[in-house]
């Protein structure tokens, strides 16, 4: 009687708690995470950050096809907006070439990421 009463209670209490991580191990694997890799220079996870954010796309949708690292020939990154003015003077950055939910993208960047432009 007593082991019946100790294995009843073991299953009334441990059943929520089976249940629960069965749940949380499902709803993250329905669920996947992206996270910015360490390998990708700084001014590479500002771009995927920016663009993330400003297209309401989450980071799954988002590939990095190719980057590398340039010397752009003024400050606007070579990518002037109608009536701005660029200082003529040499900036290093990056270019770099996304997928994002399966359209492809030239993004050029200064060296850390702050001015982002895509052409």
């Amino acid at each position: 009687m007593q082991r019946t009463l100790v294995v009843l209670l073991t299953v009334i209490l441990a059943g929520p708690l089976v249940a629960s991580c069965a749940t949380r191990t499902a709803a993250s694997a329905a669920t996947p995470t992206v996270q910015l890799t360490e390998d990708f220079p700084e001014a590479v996870r500002a771009v995927l950050g920016s663009l993330s954010s400003a297209q309401a796309l989450p980071l799954t949708q988002i590939k990095v096809v190719a980057y590398q690292q340039v010397s752009w020939s003024n400050a606007c990154l070579e990518l002037p907006q109608p009536q701005e003015v660029c200082a003529a003077v040499e900036t290093p950055g990056w270019l770099i070439v996304l997928n994002a939910a399966g359209e492809q993208l030239e993004v050029h960047a200064d060296g850390a990421g702050q001015n982002i432009r895509f052409r």
